[in-house]
């Protein structure tokens, strides 16, 4: 059975990996510092 060649079928494209997050202040206070730090963040790192 290792030796058959099975062909996808059509319209069905190669998987690509995702890693979903989600990131919340401890408290409403923080919500400013976390959304600057995120923002410094997605500048630098091009994935985020």
């Amino acid at each position: 059975m290792s030796n058959i060649t099975v062909q996808p079928l059509p319209g069905y494209k190669e998987v690509k990996p995702f890693v979903y997050a989600g990131f919340f202040p401890v408290s409403n206070e923080d919500y400013n510092d976390l959304k600057e730090a995120i923002e410094k963040l997605s500048l630098s790192d091009s994935a985020l």
